[in-house]
């Protein structure tokens, strides 16, 4: 009976060893993204457009438009999933946002990426910036517009843009309060499932700079 219970005693160590190792590794994979939207925004980010009537307007119900009417966001009722239609009326924006700041280095320091699943509706006139900010007037922004004109409409597919070169053009990692932000003047839509940061993939990016 000691031998079996020995052998037993030895079995629940080897066990517990593995459980313990398999849930480290479960959470490092996890730290490796870090889901912004998906469908709506992810807690605690919050889904917000703006025009120059109001720049800082909270996204609600299934549709909802800017003060002046630049930017509509229709939400699918089932998914949540995001369209948004800029109406080229003027400058508009659609961002996520957060009441305070979050140091997102560690994602900076794994050479991680911000990744969309989208889909262009209709490409842009004029110049369309993607932007990570840091409060205002901290910011690193990249036009993207050659990018989505390249894109065919109505396809679903991802797209990759490295965090270097946000933090290249002015944003301080330690201090992010808007981790992706969309700008144009111009008309635009464009649909968004989800939106992360992604470790490890910078240099495989679609976007890089």
């Amino acid at each position: 009976m000691k031998k079996i219970n020995s052998s037993f005693q030895s079995f629940l160590t080897v066990l517990t060893l593995l459980l313990v190792c398999s849930n480290s590794r479960a959470a490092e994979a996890q730290a490796t993204k870090l889901t912004l939207m998906s469908g709506d925004a992810v807690s605690p980010y919050m889904l917000m457009v703006g025009d120059k009537g109001n720049w800082n307007l909270a996204v609600q119900g299934n549709q909802f438009q800017s003060q002046n009417g630049v930017v509509a966001v229709a939400s699918d009722p089932e998914t949540q999933i995001k369209t948004f239609d800029f109406k080229g009326k003027g400058e508009g924006q659609a961002y996520l946002q957060t009441n305070q700041p979050y140091d997102l280095s560690s994602f900076g320091e794994q050479n991680a990426a911000l990744v969309l699943l989208m889909k262009v509706n209709k490409k842009p006139s004029k110049a369309v910036l993607l932007r990570m900010a840091c409060g205002y007037p901290c910011q690193g922004e990249v036009d993207i517009s050659k990018l989505l004109k390249k894109i065919p409409e109505d396809t679903w597919g991802k797209l990759s843009f490295s965090m270097s070169c946000f933090t290249e053009r002015g944003l301080n990692i330690k201090n992010v309060m808007s981790p992706m932000a969309l700008s144009t003047s111009g008309k635009f839509s464009i649909t968004i499932a989800e939106a992360s940061l992604v470790a490890g993939i910078g240099d495989k990016a679609t976007f890089k700079c």
